[in-house]
């Protein structure tokens, strides 16, 4: 992978980590939280925050930094990067179809942890997840020059 993209992606990552904000407890990320609720396998089953994570590949969608919009200054072979977390603490950022450099094409492979239905580490860093559906994936971390979010949706 090539260090841009590496870089890239550690950067954006760690630039929501400055400063862990906690944010107001009546946010709901628990089951059902922002809309469906999210039925799995067989029987209607209310899936976990955890396994929400987990359900699907995820591309990022929005992102704000300082409650100004980030996202219009990604790359194009950024912003259908695929984000996906495993069942085995490993999350994996890997290029999309639109490859930053063809002869990196990666993946990225970082840590991850659910510490709570609401507080999610990736790469040592700890983010609020504002809300969870089964296709839309929302979190934020507080920092010194502002608060961060970033939004996903089912790719």
């Amino acid at each position: 992978m090539n260090r841009r993209f590496i870089i890239g992606c550690l950067a954006s990552i760690a630039m929501f980590g400055f400063v862990n904000c906690s944010k107001d407890d009546s946010t709901d990320s628990s089951n059902g939280a922002g809309g469906s609720g999210g039925s799995g396998g067989g029987g209607g089953k209310t899936l976990t925050v955890k396994e929400k994570v987990m359900l699907n590949t995820w591309v990022e969608v929005a992102r704000t930094a300082g409650g100004q919009d980030a996202y219009k200054s990604l790359d194009d072979c950024e912003k259908d990067n695929e984000h996906s977390f495993m069942s085995d603490d490993v999350y994996k950022l890997a290029e999309g179809s639109n490859v930053c450099d063809p002869s990196d094409p990666g993946p990225v492979l970082l840590d991850w942890a659910l510490k709570s239905d609401k507080i999610i580490t990736i790469a040592r860093t700890d983010f609020d997840i504002d809300y969870i559906t089964d296709s839309t994936f929302k979190i934020s971390n507080g920092g010194v020059g502002g608060a961060f979010s970033n939004t996903y949706k089912k790719k």
